[in-house]
């Protein structure tokens, strides 16, 4: 699949050195320890890591499975988990997140290749949920099994995305928060 280059994304946000890169290969193994923990009835796997930031400036990478569910609409996305146990940990900006998967080795092999061939993308749910928490301007990294790597922004795959500021709350605010309602 040929990704579209978004001329509208401001460089700034996907600056790429040194320290880019190793984090970038950071995220993308986290995201491959979420795949090997995934609950994938349905066989198929994906893992997701997320590097966040809490109120004090620490940072840590948070890493998250899909978890597949026979009532297909309960089941919860990798990104997402990923995401919860960020906020849950204090964790509530998020600055870059990678989303790796596909079919496991059980199902046919022309199918496998088939998946393999494309990048996992976040769906909008996962989209939706990671913008709540600062992550409009994030590096967004899709990565292949053989190897290729997608970089881009949530900015991109959610343009015009609905978050907090549209309810007319501070997106710092929001992400500092913990017991206290915002209004």
């Amino acid at each position: 699949m040929n990704f579209p280059i978004n001329h509208n994304v401001n460089p700034k946000h996907i600056l790429f050195d040194a320290s880019t890169a190793t984090t970038a290969l950071e995220l993308i193994l986290g995201a491959g320890k979420g795949i090997e923990i995934a609950l994938s009835v349905f066989h198929f796997n994906v893992g997701a890591a997320i590097l966040a930031t809490n109120a004090k400036g620490e940072r840590r990478i948070i890493s998250g499975c899909n978890i597949e569910n026979a009532a297909y609409g309960s089941t919860m996305c990798a990104e997402r988990t990923a995401t919860f146990s960020a906020v849950k940990d204090g964790f509530r900006r998020l600055i870059a997140y990678a989303v790796v998967g596909g079919f496991d080795a059980s199902m046919p092999r022309a199918l496998r290749k088939a998946s393999g061939a494309t990048y996992i993308t976040p769906c909008g749910n996962c989209r939706q949920v990671t913008n709540e928490f600062g992550a409009h301007h994030c590096m967004v990294i899709l990565a292949r099994e053989e190897g290729s790597v997608f970089i881009t922004t949530l900015e991109y795959l959610l343009p015009a995305g609905f978050g907090p500021q549209a309810l007319g709350v501070d997106a710092e605010d929001y992400q500092r928060s913990s017991k206290k309602t915002l209004r």
